[in-house]
């Protein structure tokens, strides 16, 4: 049983981590990685893609890093439901976002072709870190959470 309780501070830095990471990948072009590379998924993707991703504004963005930074502490913390919070998450991607980003996509009005596929963030907060990968094809990349 998990007796490790995380605190809110410790919950929102990693959540802030999460919400920049996902923030920079809504606005990188060319963001459809799902592992095939036939040309005509670059045709059929990237300009939708990047036409969508020209009209998020800075106030869309910042609505967005908001809300989900909401509902990963809402996820985390402690509660009737988990007492003693979560220590571990996963954020991510198939080919639309998950249920945490929906939400937060949506309440920003942020199109969901904004989205990279088959991305992930999993946040491990007994380890200090948040490791992503953004596109089937991507290396892993770790963040301390500090």
């Amino acid at each position: 049983m998990n007796t490790l309780q995380p605190t809110e501070e410790h919950i929102r830095k990693a959540a802030t981590i999460v919400a920049d990471l996902w923030a920079a990948q809504l606005q990188k072009p060319l963001n459809k990685d799902n592992g095939d590379d036939n040309p005509m998924l670059f045709l059929l993707t990237a300009q939708p893609t990047i036409q969508a991703q020209a009209t998020i504004t800075a106030e869309q963005m910042e609505t967005f890093k908001a809300s989900l930074i909401q509902q990963i502490i809402n996820e985390m913390m402690p509660s009737d439901k988990r007492p003693n919070g979560r220590l571990a998450m996963c954020v991510g991607t198939d080919y639309g976002p998950d249920w945490h980003l929906a939400p937060a996509a949506e309440k920003a009005g942020i199109p969901d072709i904004c989205f990279p596929w088959k991305s992930q963030t999993y946040i491990s907060l007994d380890r200090n870190e948040i490791n992503s990968q953004f596109g089937y094809s991507a290396r892993a990349q770790t963040v301390a959470i500090q």
